[in-house]
């Protein structure tokens, strides 16, 4: 297994020769790791069968979908969760679509009311407009025929 597990790619990525670690920190995670590795390789009595990204998250810790020393995993979810995930997923889905469908026609129809709304008030204020100006044209057609013998 030397130079295939991701604890030996820690090491390629961590250390230089002729320079050496990177960092102490990185020197004494690998040993770390190392010592997991031989424990986990004696409790399974097979060194092939040892897991070495399972080994480095032992030895190293995690944080949800981080590995150190590995970085960002992605874990697939149980087979029994899976099965039943598409279904409710499909369904909240559906209700999803239907939900924005339904406020779709409402701003449409707030739209429609508002544009209705605005020829209304437009209308209003020709007709003022006009009836202003009809009164106008009628006082000057008095006061001219006032005045009129």
């Amino acid at each position: 297994m030397e130079g295939t597990g991701g604890i030996e790619v820690f090491k390629e990525t961590h250390y230089k020769a002729g320079e050496g670690w990177v960092n102490e920190i990185a020197e004494s995670d690998y040993d770390i790791m190392q010592e997991e590795l031989k424990r986990c390789t004696q409790e399974s009595g097979d060194s092939e069968s040892v897991n070495q990204l399972e080994c480095m998250e032992l030895a190293l810790g995690q944080r949800r979908g981080h590995i150190r020393g590995v970085g960002r995993v992605v874990r697939h979810p149980t087979p029994d969760m899976s099965s039943t995930y598409p279904p409710q997923q499909g369904e909240w889905q559906n209700q999803m679509d239907e939900r924005v469908e339904q406020l779709q026609q409402q701003l449409q129809q707030q739209l429609q009311l508002q544009q209705q709304q605005e020829r209304d008030r437009e209308r209003d204020r020709v007709m003022e407009e006009m009836s202003r100006q009809m009164e106008e044209m009628r006082r000057l057609w008095e006061r001219q025929h006032r005045h009129d013998p």
